[in-house]
């Protein structure tokens, strides 16, 4: 019942000023495919996971605004450790991006950190980006931070992401300077032997000129 009292939400568009950046998780598993419905302040998002091996996972994503297909993204993720084994999940993804028209919009690196146990939930992913946009191009660094604590079945907690350096070019185009913070609820359930996941939290912007405050909802789907 909660997770059909959030499901409206995912169909919400956000009015579009620049995508607030997006918490990543460590991809499936071998011979397990994910898909993802995002819709946070800045558009909405489809993605794709296949994991073709241990190390290895496969991906794409549509990127939207207002409905209105903006970007295509494929991905590799190189997951070296697994977040509920050892001391901590370790992953790095490449993305490469074309927007409408064909041309390249980004290029990216994430590293992503994560580790959950019974009681907390601890997600970092530090993100390096090359983006160009009507003929400039900018270099940057970025990051989102996630940590949360099992109460009652779910998962509550905090989520803050932001731009933070330019390392090359234009600092408008990669969008520096745009920081983000606010409370988190995850809800998870197992379906047989495939998995549920439902996350909402409040991205409130709280310094820089990026998109307005809003709600980032996602359902993900592990099968």
């Amino acid at each position: 019942m909660r997770f059909i009292l959030l499901a409206p939400l995912l169909l919400a568009a956000v009015p579009a000023a620049a995508q607030v950046e997006l918490l990543d998780q460590i991809a499936p598993e071998a011979g397990k495919g994910q898909i993802q419905l995002t819709t946070a302040p800045g558009g909405e998002s489809i993605q794709l996971m296949s994991g073709v091996s241990d190390l290895l996972a496969l991906g794409g994503t549509l990127a939207f605004e207002d409905g209105v297909l903006e970007e295509a993204s494929a991905s590799a993720m190189f997951r070296f450790s697994k977040p509920d084994q050892g001391p901590l999940g370790v992953a790095v993804e490449l993305t490469g991006s074309l927007a409408r028209g064909g041309s390249l919009s980004d290029l990216e690196a994430r590293l992503i950190l994560e580790r959950q146990s019974d009681r907390w939930w601890v997600q970092a992913t530090g993100i390096v980006r090359h983006s160009r946009e009507e003929g400039e191009r900018g270099t940057g660094l970025a990051y989102v931070g996630s940590l949360q604590h099992k109460l009652a079945g779910a998962w509550l907690g905090v989520e803050t992401s932001g731009r933070f350096a330019t390392l090359s070019g234009s600092g408008e185009v990669f969008g520096v300077g745009q920081y983000y913070a606010g409370p988190s609820l995850t809800l998870e359930q197992e379906l047989g032997e495939k998995d549920l996941e439902v996350g909402l939290s409040w991205q409130q912007r709280v310094k820089g000129d990026g998109a307005r405050s809003g709600p980032r909802v996602y359902a993900q789907f592990t099968f």
